[in-house]
Parts: structure tokens; sequence; C-alpha cells
């Protein structure tokens, strides 16, 4: 069963863009094509950066986009969440970011 607090995001949040989306999934969005392509070296390199920090974390190379293979790192290998409760095992943004709090209150 959904808490109120998750019942409440889903009406005021969710509910309310859901007629946003709609149009923009109809009627598709504007790109600029000229500033992407301006921009993609900056992205890249910061892209390579993050995935360079990641590798030396976890001590050797992962695919950043494989959710496997980020499972493993983050809970087989560096023990995310720790031994004492069971911990769970998703890349998601909730369970990383619930994982990152744990961390810091550590």
């Amino acid at each position: 069963m959904a808490r109120p607090s998750q019942l409440a995001a889903y009406a005021n949040v969710e509910m309310r863009l859901a007629p946003l989306l709609a149009r923009m999934d109809a009627t598709g969005l504007a790109v600029d094509a000229a500033v992407l392509q301006q921009n993609k070296p900056a992205i890249e390199a910061q892209l390579r950066q993050i995935e360079q920090q990641a590798h030396a974390l976890a001590g050797h190379a992962f695919l950043l986009s494989s959710p496997k293979q980020v499972c493993a790192v983050l809970f087989d290998e560096l023990k995310l969440g720790g031994d004492a409760a069971p911990v769970q095992r998703s890349s998601s943004e909730r369970v990383l970011k619930a994982g990152a709090e744990r961390a810091r209150e550590v």
C-alpha cells in the first residue's frame, strides 16, 4: 500500500504533469542540433572524468551503463549498505540516493 507522502506526490506532481507529457510526446521537442554539437566535447569530457572516478573508486574498469555491473561493484565489492541488514540491490536513483545518505551518516 502506498504511503500518504507517495500518494501526495502522485496527485500533486505526476498527475499534473501527465497532460503536459502527453502533449510533448505527441508534438515532439525541438532540439538545436548546432548547440548540441557545440556542447558535445564538453559533455563527453565530463562523462569520461566521471567514468574514470568510478573506476578508480572500484579499483577496476566496469560498464557504468550496465545495471548488473554497477550493482556488483556497489553491493558485492564495495559492500554498500554493510552486512548488518539486507540491502535492496538496485541501481535505481532512489536506491542509490538512499545508500549515499546511509554512507554519509556512517
